[in-house]
């Protein structure tokens, strides 16, 4: 995952997107962004080969909703590569689908400033549920379950070359 910076259209007049670099986990907002909106930048990838056992990672929203991907490769010659890259501000969801073990993890990440200098970023990923899918709690994450399911068939989808879990 990847830090992007969006600059205010009254920065410079300018609304390109800046890839912020990395050091160690820490992504650096260079001063020509410093009220930019930072986003996430995320991939839907994964797949099985010839064993039919694989893993496949969903991107979602915290309310466990498709995205719309700024960017979907179509004709993969790679198969269980990378399918779909998002954007999110501040905040998303992982749904990773483990179908031989038949796991499912969810991983909320965010944006956090570094409290010595707020020029210095990090992406916090915090766990927030593991286990099998049939045994999803419907109370705190059935939200999740859609995300969790395209994984899983991520997961199993032999060299997959597309997308499980998108907006249209």
């Amino acid at each position: 995952m990847k830090i992007i910076a969006r600059p205010n259209s009254d920065d410079a007049g300018k609304r390109n997107l800046i890839k912020l670099a990395e050091d160690n986990g820490i992504f650096i907002l260079p001063e020509n962004a410093l009220h930019a909106v930072l986003m996430i930048e995320a991939t839907e990838h994964g797949g099985a080969g010839a064993d039919s056992n694989g893993s496949g990672t969903i991107v979602t929203n915290y309310f466990g909703e498709p995205l719309r991907p700024f960017c979907r490769l179509s004709h993969v010659d790679i198969p269980n590569g990378t399918h779909a890259y998002f954007l999110v501000a501040d905040a998303l969801v992982t749904v990773e689908g483990f179908p031989e073990s038949n796991n499912i993890r969810i991983t909320g990440h965010s944006i956090v400033k570094e409290d010595n200098d707020p020029r210095c970023l990090r992406i916090m990923s915090t766990e927030m549920w593991v286990g099998a899918l049939a045994d999803l709690p419907d109370i705190a994450f059935g939200k999740f379950r859609k995300a969790a399911e395209a994984a899983h068939a991520k997961g199993h989808c032999y060299h997959c070359r597309h997308v499980h879990f998108m907006a249209a």
